[in-house]
């Protein structure tokens, strides 16, 4: 859960970056973009105004759902992964135990014959020459 939610905020700030820039000059473009719509339109203009500054706080509440929504995602991703990841592990005890088994059955059938050392190096050549144990153990 906390690499997800530290990518979360790695995210933020980079998206915050490219957007810096609009902190200022966003003000400065609608000041401007004002003043010469007024001197073609007249007071019609102030429509677009007042729509463009009711829309700032539903903008607000529509960025505040989408990151409750992202955090809740990632949530439950990290609920996902943690039950993959148990599975997984689950997986891997039943295959070693499952090799461990086939092990017995040969170390006790060249048991009898005494000669431990050979029983040794012919399961380890067994293993790596016919791949019994995975990469991953």
């Amino acid at each position: 859960m906390l690499s997800n939610l530290t990518f979360l905020v790695f995210f933020s700030l980079l998206f915050f970056q490219p957007y810096w820039n609009m902190v200022w000059s966003s003000p400065f473009q609608i000041i401007t973009s004002v003043y010469f719509l007024w001197q073609e339109l007249g007071p019609s203009v102030l429509a677009g105004l007042f729509t463009m500054i009711f829309l700032i706080p539903v903008n607000g509440f529509i960025a505040a759902k989408v990151k409750s929504f992202q955090i809740a995602q990632m949530k439950e991703k990290d609920k996902r992964v943690k039950h993959m990841n148990e599975i997984l592990q689950g997986i891997k005890v039943q295959y070693i135990l499952s090799v461990l088994k086939a092990l017995e059955n040969i170390i006790s059938i060249e048991a009898s014959s005494d000669n431990l050392v050979c029983i040794f190096f012919s399961i380890t050549s067994a293993t790596q020459k016919n791949k019994i144990l995975p990469n991953f153990l």
